[in-house]
């Protein structure tokens, strides 16, 4: 009769690769995501902030307003100069958390580049 062989030498030893990892000084879990994550978009309240309170939402406020009115224009004069400066700007807008302002500016700087491009030489 043949005897059975063990599957213990296919298997890798969790055990003995943890103990290695304990010996060297590796045995924290801690996460690494924050160094590998990309920048936050909106922006992060620090120490430093402490004193400026209100100053991004009314930048954002601002910038926002900018883009909207860019995107309006931009159905009337200069469309293929104003419609992408209003969706980019309306990106950022976005981004920054005001989120209804930036989309009508992106939904509309691009609707009047659209026009502008692709159905102004038919007049």
């Amino acid at each position: 009769m043949s005897k059975k062989k063990s599957n213990k030498a296919n298997k890798p030893d969790w055990n003995r690769k943890d103990e290695e990892r304990r010996r060297q000084g590796l045995d924290d879990d801690a996460e690494f995501a924050s160094e590998v994550a990309p920048f936050p978009a909106a922006p992060v309240k620090t120490e430093d902030d402490a004193g400026q309170v209100g100053n991004e939402l009314e930048t954002t406020r601002v910038l926002g307003w900018v883009a909207l009115i860019a995107a309006i224009v931009s159905l009337f004069f200069l469309p293929t100069v104003l419609g992408p400066a209003a969706a980019v700007l309306g990106f950022i807008t976005f981004l920054q958390g005001n989120r209804t302002m930036g989309a009508w500016s992106i939904v509309l700087g691009l609707a009047s580049l659209f026009v502008a491009l692709f159905l102004g030489p038919y007049y």
